[in-house]
């Protein structure tokens, strides 16, 4: 499971320099609202060297492309031999849009790259599990700030929590990753506000978050990695169900919290988490 989703700018060689060592799940080098018009060409002539570099380290890497067909166009072009994990879509409204770029990537033979459906729009929303049952599409995510400005109310727990929530049944229908928080990503100084967040984000099954800034990713870790307390807690549960139905019951007590399969299944979900960050840092 990947928790931190990165930000880097595509235009900033500083940052994509040192990107690796911010202990982001996910790297996420941005071609979008990050770099202006005037310097997309740049940007992208300069980033096959950096995606190498970064691939070589064993990074997860995504890149934001542009919305806009025609820059889109130019991103894929340049993206056709880069090292990546996949590609994030911003602005999607519906599933034909995913469906297109994935017939460009058969063409291109890179039909080996996931897709990340960035939601912006109340049509997006609307169309979230059709969007997510795209084959190529590993995951949805919610632009927080984006969505608000496009549904004319501030970027805040009051207007964000809903959405969050739908995004996520719709890719769990589909068995895909849900990358939501329920508030601004943009309030970098705020760390108590953010934690607050993601401590709701993971409450309602959040599988990740989206970070505009390094100091976000410490904060998404401390919250998304089980705590010890949380995992022996997981292994108790595990060991008094197990004694359960060797002793021919279906459920037990434990500490006044009833233990049955789907407390279980839960606690077992969580161990194999720990399991997968030891296996794949």
């Amino acid at each position: 499971m990947s928790q931190s989703y990165l930000f880097v700018p595509a235009n900033n060689d500083r940052a994509l320099l040192r990107a690796q060592e911010r202990g982001a799940n996910v790297l996420v080098v941005d071609l979008e609202d990050a770099v202006p018009a005037s310097e997309k060409d740049k940007a992208r002539v300069a980033l096959a060297a950096h995606l190498s570099r970064l691939a070589e380290s064993g990074c997860q890497v995504f890149v934001r492309v542009n919305a806009d067909l025609r820059a889109m166009a130019a991103d894929l072009e340049a993206l056709e031999d880069a090292p990546l994990t996949g590609l994030m879509i911003p602005k999607v409204k519906d599933a034909g849009q995913l469906k297109w770029i994935a017939e460009c990537l058969v063409q291109m033979d890179r039909d080996d790259l996931s897709l990340i459906a960035l939601i912006e729009c109340a049509e997006g929303l609307l169309a979230a599990q059709s969007i997510a049952a795209v084959p190529q599409v590993a995951g949805i995510a919610l632009g927080p700030e984006d969505f608000s400005r496009a549904l004319d109310h501030a970027p805040t727990p009051e207007g964000l929590l809903a959405p969050a929530q739908q995004l996520i049944w719709a890719a769990r229908a589909q068995g895909k990753q849900a990358i939501v928080c329920p508030d601004s990503i943009a309030i970098v100084q705020d760390d108590a506000r953010f934690q607050a967040a993601l401590t709701k984000a993971k409450a309602i099954g959040s599988d990740g978050i989206l970070c505009i800034h390094p100091k976000q990713v410490a904060l998404v870790q401390k919250v998304f990695v089980p705590s010890p307390k949380e995992l022996n807690h997981a292994r108790e549960i595990i060991a008094c169900y197990k004694k359960s139905i060797a002793e021919g019951n279906g459920a037990a007590m434990l500490n006044g919290e009833m233990i049955d399969l789907p407390v279980v299944t839960r606690a077992m979900a969580l161990v194999r988490t720990l399991d997968q960050r030891k296996t794949h840092p």
